[in-house]
């Protein structure tokens, strides 16, 4: 009797080990995309939208625009783009996309927009507001 129960206790334990659940491998990665080019004026209002248009690159089908983030320090403005890649197979689709940055400030001057590409580099654009 003794022996069945033995048995039947590890063959239950392998049975309910069997049937746990696997976590499925989730491939998520957010990253800041180099951003090619940034048009836009050179001169503004103040409390007036001024919109540049930032291209940036996709280099497969896995990934798609996530956020654009700014940081602040007196009259400079840092701006990336964050990119969002799901999936683990993707195809290998490479372009490039555009978004649309949003300035506005209440506070003329003369204002620095660094517009962030790899490697601790920047496109720097000077923005005049009156």
């Amino acid at each position: 009797m003794k022996k069945y129960i033995i048995f039947f206790s590890l063959l239950t334990s392998v049975v309910l080990a069997s049937c746990k659940k696997e976590k499925k491998d989730e491939c998520i990665e957010t990253i800041t995309s180099d951003i090619l080019s940034a048009d836009g004026p050179s001169t503004g209002l103040i409390n007036q939208d001024i919109n540049f248009t930032l291209t940036y690159p996709i280099v497969n089908g896995c990934g798609k625009f996530e956020e654009l983030k700014e940081s602040n320090e007196g009259n400079t403005r840092v701006v990336t783009v964050k990119s969002k890649y799901t999936g683990c197979i993707c195809t290998e689709v490479y372009g490039t996309y555009t978004t649309t940055y949003t300035f506005k400030t209440s506070t003329p001057g003369t204002y620095y927009l660094n517009f962030v590409q790899g490697d601790d580099s920047a496109l720097v654009d000077t923005l005049l507001i009156n």
